[in-house]
C-alpha cells in the first residue's frame, strides 16, 4: 500500500500572509497530501481564495455568515481524487466530502465545534456523517472537548460513542492546546478514523504549538496502492549561488578534460557527462536544502524541549521563554518570507508588458494536472486502478505506433532542391548556429527523460557549446546518435469535448531531451527557408511566409462567389485519423527524392530508427513502447517532416485531371491544407468525391494514413438531390451539412450569416471568460491587461480571417460593455478617447474592438495591393475585376464601392471612413496602376513590362533628387513607346506627385513599406496609427490642467512617460487616476445629485473641487507639511513640495535624492487618496507603511 499523509491544524485565522506561508511551508515539509484546517476566519461574503497555491488542486470550504468560523479540506495535486459529493453547513462549522481514490470510496469530514453544548453538537454531526459517508471515513477537527473520558468525567465524552479510533491515541505528548490563563495543556484536536475502513495507520505525530495556539497533528496512512514515481528535473537553484555555479562549471570542464581524449566515442562521452552532471546537481540541491533548513530546525527543536518542560513542570518561566522562542521563529520565518516576496516582486511586480506569464497563470482556471481517473480497455470495460490504466495506455500506444505494411510506390516529385540549397542542409554545424538556438530556448518548458532543461544549457552555454559542436558534427559524419536520443517520454493532454475514458481522446506530446531538440532545431532552421520552394502553395501549415488566415479567406471568397452566381460548389473537409502518429517512416525517403543530400537523409533515417518511449500515466511511467511510425509531436523538425509527407497526398489531388476545382477567372481553388486539416473544393462534386475515395485509399496503402469518413463533412451549394444521393453512395458522407468548423471558424452554407454567427459565438465565450474572473481580485490595469492577453485575441483572430462586414454599432456596444467591466460594473469616469489611448500617450490602453476591426481591414487592403501572388488575393481581384487597379492611394467613390461585392466592398467602406482622417493623398508608394486610372489595355502592357524589370512602385521611377530620368524609361521600354513614356513623365512631373516623393514618409507609408519588406502582421501598428489620427491626448491633458497647474508640453510628456515606467501596478494606476481626475469630488457629486452640497468633506466649507481636495484644503495641507518635514529631517535637506510635485510628481525640483523623493510623493498621494473622505487617515504612520511597501 502507498502512504498518504494527513495534517490537521486550527489556524486561528488566515488573514496574515505570513501565517498562510508558514502553514504551506509546514505542509510541504511534512509532505502532506490532505490538509484539514479549522477556524479559517473566512466569511461567506468574501470571495477571495483560501490559499493561492497551485499545488493544492482541490480546495473545499465551508464559510459562515461571520469571520469567526470556517473550515476547509485541501487535497494535493498528486492525489488522484475524484469528487462525488460535498455537503457543508451554513455556519461554517462542518464540511463533508465524498469521493474516490483509485476506485476506492473514501469520506473526509472536518469540524469546528462550538464552546456551548459541544457534546450534542458532535453527536449530531456524527449522525449526519454516518448517513453521508461511504467507504473509509476520516473525521478530523477541533472538537473543543476531550474524547478520552474516564469514569466520573461527565464533561468529557468517550470515543466509543462515536465508534471511531483516535489515530494519535498512542502518542506520548497528547496535548494539542495550551491555555496560558489556566497554565494547562488539553487535547481537543483529533484525527479519527472508522474501525471498519480498509486503510491503516503507519505513523502519528503531534507537532509543537508554534504556528497558532493549537498543535498541528500529522498522520501517515496506507490508502492507495500507487504513488507517483520520483522523476529528476534540473533545479535552477543549484546555479543561483555563484559559488555553486562555479563549482559545477569546474566539474563540467574537468570531466571533458579527463574523458575527451579521442579514445572514446563522442556519443558515449556526452551521455556519460549528463549522468555525471546529474549526480553533481543532486548533491548540491540536497546540500542547499539542508543549509536552508538547519537553523530553522534547531529553533523548532528548542521550542519542543521548552514545551515539554512546561508540560511537566507547569512553571510560568518556561511559558515566558516559550513565547520568546516562538517570536524568534516567527521573525526568522518572516525574514525568509520577505526575502522570497522580494524576489517574486522584483520578477513580476506590476505584471508589466515584458513579463505577463504569472498573470496568465493566475487568470486561467487551474489546469487539472494530467490525471486520468478511468479508462476503457479494448473490450469496453472501465478500469480504475493505476496499474490497469498504465496497461491500457501502453497497449493503446503499442498498437498506435506499431509498424504497418505499406505498398512501396514511386513518389512523384514536382520540385527538387537546387545544389545551393542541398549544400546549406549538409554543411558543417557552427558554434553560432548552436548559440542562436540555445539563446532561443524557453527555460520553463518541460525537459526530456534526462531531466536537463533549457535553463541548464543557457547557464552553462560557454562550457557546453564546444562539445555540442563536436558531437553534432560527429553525428553528421558517422550518423552515430547518443542512446539517450532514442528515448522519449510521452505525456497525454485531454482533447476538448471528448470521452476521456477513451485512450484515443488524449493527444500524445513527446518530451524530448534538450540536446536532441537543439540539434533538430538547427536542422529545422536550415530547412525553413527551403520548404516554400518544395511545398505547394495550397499547404499553409508550417511553411514560412504562409498564414493561417489564407485558407479561410480562400473558402470565404469561393462561398460568396458561388452564392452570388448560383454556381455549383462542393466543399469537402477530410478528417485524417491520428495524422502525426500514423505517418509511415518509409515516406521519409522523400528527403532523398527531393535531393536533400545523403548526410541529411541518413540523419533523418537514424533519428527515427529503434526509438522507444515511456508513457506517463498519473505520474508513473509505463514500460518502454516501440515507436515504429509517426512523427514526434514536440520535435522542432517534426512539423516540417509531416508537411513533406502529406505533400504526397496533396500532389495526387492537385494532379488529378478527372475533376476540376472551383474556377474564378484565371484562378482555380482545388485544395486547402493547413498541416493535416484538408479541404477539397470543386464545382463538380460528384466526380470529385468518386476520385477522392480512390486517391485516399492509394495514399493509405502508401503512407499508413487513413481518413475517417464518419467525421469528414461536405457542404454542397446549388447541387440537386440526385447528385447528393450519388455523393452519399460513392463515399458514405453525411449530407445536409449546413456548417462545418475549419481552423476555428464556422463555415456556413449561407455566407451572409457567417460573420454574424462566428462573432456572436466568440462574444459569448468572451463573456463566459470574464464571468469566470468574478472571484479574481483584479485592478483596473490588470483587467485591461487581461483583456489584451486572453479576451481580445479570440476576437482578433476572427477580425483577421473574416470580412469586415460586422456592424460597427454592435462592436461599439461590446466595447462599452468591456469598459463597464473594467470600471467595476460602473459607468466609466474617463472619456473614451483617453481610455483607449496608448499608455505612451497618457491613456489607459483599453482595447477597442471597432478600431481593431478597422486596423485588420486596412491591413487586408494593403495585402491586396502588395501580395499579388497569394491565392486569396487573386480570387478576390478576379471576383471584382480589379486586377489592374491601385487600391490604397486613390479616391474611391461610393458608387464604385457599391458596385463591388464582399469581402472587398466591406474593406473599402472602412478605408473610405479613414482616408480623410489619415490625410491620404498622392504617395510615392503607389503602384504603377495609378498611372492607368482608366484601365487602358495597352498601358497595362507597359506596366507589366516595368514589373518584369522589378519596377513596382512610383518611387522607383524617380531619381533621388526627385528628377524624372526619361532616358532610363526609354531604355526600359524602347523609344517607339514615346507616347506612353510622355504620359508617365507628365504624371511624375506634377508638383503634387514630386512633393509626395520628396516629403517625409507618413505613418501609413512607413507601415506599408515595412509590410512590403516583411510579411509580418502590421495590424497593431495600424491600430496605433488610427488611435493617433484623433485628438492628441497629451495636449488634451495640458488643457485639462491649465487653470490649476503650470505644466508645459515637455513636462506633461515626462509625467506620462514616468507613469508608464512605474513597475508597481497599484502606484501606476493611482497616478494615472490622479492625472485624469478620476476620483469624485464633492463638487462633482453635487452636480450629479442636486440635493448634495458641493462643499469640502473635511469641514473647511470651501468648494470641493479636485485641486482643493488634493492640495488646497487646510487639513490636507497639514499632511503635506508633515511629509515635507519628515523628508527634510530624514535626508538633512531643505526641500519644498510644490503643488505640481504633489499632484503630478513633476520631476523638476527632484534632482537630488530623486528616487526617494519620488517614492515619498507617491506614498503621500496614496495616503491622500486613502483619506479622500476621511482626513483622520492622513497620518505619517500610513505614509511610512506605503513608503516601506514602495521601496521594498
Amino acid at each position: 500500500m502507498g502512504d498518504r499523509t494527513l495534517m490537521l491544524l486550527n489556524t486561528n485565522g488566515l488573514a496574515s500572509q505570513l501565517k498562510r506561508h508558514r502553514i504551506m511551508r509546514l505542509a510541504k515539509d511534512c509532505k502532506a497530501d490532505f490538509l484539514f484546517l479549522t477556524e479559517t476566519h473566512k466569511g461567506r461574503k468574501r470571495s477571495d481564495k483560501l490559499v493561492n497555491n497551485s499545488e493544492w488542486k482541490w480546495i473545499y470550504e465551508s464559510r459562515g455568515n461571520t469571520k469567526s468560523r470556517g473550515v476547509a479540506i485541501l487535497i494535493h495535486q498528486r492525489v488522484p481524487f475524484e469528487l462525488i459529493q460535498i455537503r457543508r453547513d451554513k455556519e461554517g462549522r462542518m464540511l463533508f466530502i465524498k469521493g474516490k481514490i483509485n476506485h476506492k470510496m473514501i469520506t473526509f469530514a472536518v469540524v469546528y465545534a462550538p464552546n456551548a453544548n459541544t457534546k450534542q453538537f458532535i453527536i449530531n454531526v456524527k449522525r449526519k456523517l454516518d448517513n453521508f459517508a461511504e467507504g473509509a471515513v476520516i473525521f478530523a477537527g477541533d472538537f473543543n472537548i476531550e474524547l478520552t473520558a474516564r469514569k466520573g468525567e461527565k464533561k468529557k465524552m468517550h470515543l466509543n460513542k462515536l465508534n471511531m479510533m483516535d489515530l494519535h491515541a498512542d502518542v506520548a505528548n497528547r496535548g494539542t492546546f495550551y491555555s496560558a490563563r489556566h497554565n494547562k495543556f488539553s487535547c481537543i484536536d483529533y484525527i479519527l478514523m472508522n474501525k471498519t475502513g480498509n486503510i491503516y495507520l503507519k505513523r502519528a505525530e503531534t507537532k509543537s504549538i508554534w504556528i497558532s495556539d493549537h498543535a498541528p497533528l500529522i498522520a501517515m496512512l496506507g490508502i492507495d496502492s500507487n504513488r507517483g514515481q520520483r522523476i529528476w528535473r534540473y533545479n535552477p537553484v543549484v546555479s543561483a549561488n555563484e559559488k555553486d555555479r562555479l563549482k559545477l562549471q569546474k566539474e563540467l570542464c574537468e570531466f571533458f578534460k579527463i574523458n575527451d581524449t579521442g579514445e572514446m566515442k563522442q556519443t558515449t562521452i556526452w551521455d556519460a557527462n549528463k549522468a555525471f552532471m546529474r549526480g553533481n546537481c543532486i548533491s548540491i540541491e540536497t546540500y542547499i536544502k539542508k543549509r536552508w533548513g538547519i537553523e530553522r530546525e534547531e529553533k523548532i527543536k528548542e521550542i519542543d524541549l521548552i514545551q515539554e518542560s512546561l508540560r511537566i513542570t507547569r512553571n510560568k518561566e518556561w511559558n515566558n521563554l516559550l513565547k520568546v522562542k516562538k517570536k524568534q521563529l516567527k521573525l526568522f520565518d518572516e525574514q525568509q518570507w520577505h526575502n522570497m516576496k522580494m524576489i517574486v516582486k522584483q520578477r513580476i511586480m506590476g505584471w508589466g508588458n515584458k513579463s505577463m506569464k504569472q498573470m496568465v497563470n493566475y487568470l486561467k482556471k487551474r489546469k487539472e494536472k494530467s490525471c486520468i481517473p478511468a479508462l476503457k480497455d479494448k473490450n469496453g470495460v472501465v478500469k480504475y486502478s493505476n496499474i490497469e490504466l498504465e496497461e491500457i495506455m501502453k497497449a493503446f500506444y503499442e498498437n498506435l505506433y506499431k509498424k504497418e505494411q505499406v505498398t512501396m510506390q514511386t513518389i512523384e516529385i514536382k520540385e527538387k532542391l537546387i545544389e545551393e540549397d542541398r549544400q546549406i542542409l549538409n554543411v558543417k554545424i557552427t558554434k553560432d548556429e548552436i548559440i542562436r538556438v540555445i539563446k532561443g530556448l524557453k527555460p520553463v518548458k518541460a525537459p526530456g527523460p534526462d531531466g536537463f532543461s533549457g535553463e541548464y544549457y543557457k547557464t552553462y552555454m560557454n562550457e557546453l557549446v564546444p562539445h555540442l559542436e563536436k558531437l553534432f558534427n560527429n553525428i553528421f559524419q558517422t550518423f552515430d546518435m547518443p542512446q539517450s536520443w532514442k528515448i522519449s517520454e510521452i505525456i497525454t493532454i485531454p482533447k476538448p469535448d471528448r470521452d476521456l475514458k477513451d485512450p484515443g481522446s488524449y493527444r500524445p506530446i513527446s518530451l524530448l531531451n534538450q540536446d536532441y531538440k537543439i540539434f533538430m532545431k538547427i536542422l529545422a532552421n536550415r530547412i525553413e527557408n527551403i520548404l516554400p520552394k518544395i511545398i505547394g502553395e495550397d499547404q499553409y501549415g508550417f511553411v514560412k511566409g504562409r498564414k493561417i488566415y489564407e485558407p479561410i479567406r480562400n473558402i470565404v471568397n469561393v462561398l460568396h462567389h458561388a452564392t452570388t452566381t448560383k454556381r455549383k460548389l462542393g466543399i469537402l473537409k477530410l478528417d485524417v485519423y491520428k495524422a502525426f502518429d500514423k505517418v509511415n517512416h518509409n515516406l521519409f525517403q522523400l528527403c532523398k527524392d527531393l535531393n536533400m543530400g545523403d548526410n541529411f537523409c541518413q540523419i533523418i533515417k537514424e533519428i527515427y530508427k529503434d526509438n522507444m518511449a515511456y508513457i506517463r500515466v498519473n505520474g508513473n511511467r509505463t514500460e518502454k513502447v516501440k515507436i515504429q511510425n509517426g512523427t514526434k509531436q514536440g520535435c522542432p523538425l517534426s512539423p516540417m517532416l509531416f508537411a513533406m509527407a502529406i505533400e504526397v497526398l496533396a500532389n495526387k489531388i492537385r494532379n488529378d485531371k478527372d475533376w476540376r476545382g472551383y474556377q474564378i477567372g484565371k484562378s482555380e481553388l482545388k485544395l486547402n491544407l493547413f498541416a493535416d486539416d484538408a479541404i477539397v473544393v470543386t464545382e463538380t462534386p460528384v466526380e470529385m468525391v468518386k476520385r477522392i475515395m480512390i486517391i485516399l485509399q492509394e495514399f493509405k496503402d502508401q503512407s499508413g494514413l487513413s481518413v475517417n469518413i464518419e467525421k469528414s463533412e461536405i457542404i454542397c451549394l446549388n447541387t440537386g438531390p440526385k447528385e447528393q444521393i450519388e455523393i452519399r453512395k460513392a463515399s458514405g458522407l453525411k449530407l445536409g451539412c449546413k456548417k462545418m468548423k475549419y481552423l476555428g471558424v464556422w463555415l456556413l452554407k449561407n455566407p451572409n450569416r457567417m460573420v454574424e454567427v462566428n462573432y456572436n459565438l466568440i462574444w459569448k465565450k468572451m463573456q463566459k471568460q470574464i464571468k469566470s474572473w468574478k472571484e479574481k481580485r483584479l485592478r483596473r490595469m490588470a483587467k485591461i491587461r487581461a483583456l489584451k492577453m486572453m479576451i481580445i485575441p479570440k476576437m482578433m483572430y476572427l477580425l483577421q480571417v473574416l470580412p469586415g462586414t460586422f456592424p460597427g454599432v454592435k462592436l461599439r456596444e461590446w466595447d462599452s460593455k468591456l469598459n463597464f467591466w473594467i470600471e467595476g460594473n460602473k459607468r466609466p469616469r474617463i472619456r473614451k478617447r483617453w481610455l483607449i489611448a496608448n499608455e505612451k500617450e497618457g491613456g489607459w490602453g483599453s482595447p477597442s474592438l471597432e478600431l481593431y476591426r478597422d486596423a485588420f481591414q486596412i491591413e487586408r487592403l494593403m495585402e491586396l495591393q502588395l501580395l499579388e501572388e497569394k491565392k486569396w488575393v487573386k480570387l478576390e481581384k478576379e471576383i471584382n475585376n480589379i486586377k489592374n487597379k491601385e487600391l490604397l492611394f486613390r479616391k474611391w467613390s461610393k458608387t464604385e464601392i457599391n458596385s463591388l461585392t464582399d469581402p472587398l466592398k466591406a474593406v473599402l467602406e472602412i478605408w473610405l471612413k479613414w482616408q480623410g482622417k489619415l490625410g491620404i493623398g498622392n504617395s510615392k508608394l503607389s503602384t504603377l496602376h495609378v498611372l492607368n486610372i482608366n484601365n487602358d489595355g495597352n498601358f497595362n502592357k507597359i506596366i507589366k513590362e516595368l514589373k518584369d524589370k522589378g519596377i513596382i512602385r512610383i518611387e522607383q521611377l524617380y531619381e533621388k533628387d526627385g528628377r524624372v530620368n526619361r532616358i532610363r524609361l526609354e531604355r526600359w521600354l524602347g523609344q517607339q513607346k514615346w507616347l506612353q513614356i510622355n504620359a508617365i513623365c507628365k504624371y511624375l512631373n506634377k508638383n503634387e506627385n514630386k512633393e509626395a516623393f520628396l516629403r517625409e514618409e507618413t505613418c501609413l507609408e512607413k507601415i506599408l513599406k515595412e509590410k512590403s519588406n516583411d510579411t509580418k502582421a502590421q495590424a497593431s501598428n495600424i491600430y496605433r496609427m488610427l488611435l493617433q489620427a484623433d485628438e492628441e491626448v497629451i495636449k488634451g491633458l495640458i488643457r485639462y490642467w491649465q487653470n490649476e497647474l503650470q505644466i508645459d508640453e515637455r513636462e506633461m510628456e515626462d509625467i506620462v512617460e514616468n507613469i508608464r515606467k512605474i513597475r508597481n501596478t497599484r502606484v501606476r494606476e493611482m497616478r494615472r487616476k490622479i492625472l485624469h481626475k478620476w476620483y469624485y469630488t464633492p463638487s462633482q457629486l453635487a452636480h450629479f445629485q442636486k440635493k448634495r452640497k458641493g462643499n469640502c468633506w473635511h469641514g473647511c466649507q470651501k468648494k470641493g473641487v479636485f485641486m482643493h481636495m488634493f492640495w488646497e484644503c487646510v487639513e490636507v495641507q497639514k499632511f503635506w507639511k508633515q511629509v515635507q518635514n519628515e523628508i527634510n529631517k530624514m535626508l538633512n535637506i531643505k526641500w519644498i513640495i510644490t503643488k505640481e510635485m504633489a499632484v503630478l510628481v513633476k520631476q523638476r525640483g527632484l534632482r537630488e535624492f530623486k528616487e526617494i523623493k519620488t517614492a515619498a510623493l507617491e506614498s503621500a498621494q496614496a495616503v491622500v487618496v486613502l483619506g479622500w473622505k476621511e482626513a483622520k487617515k492622513w497620518t505619517l504612520q500610513n505614509w511610512y507603511w506605503y513608503m516601506v511597501d514602495h521601496i521594498y
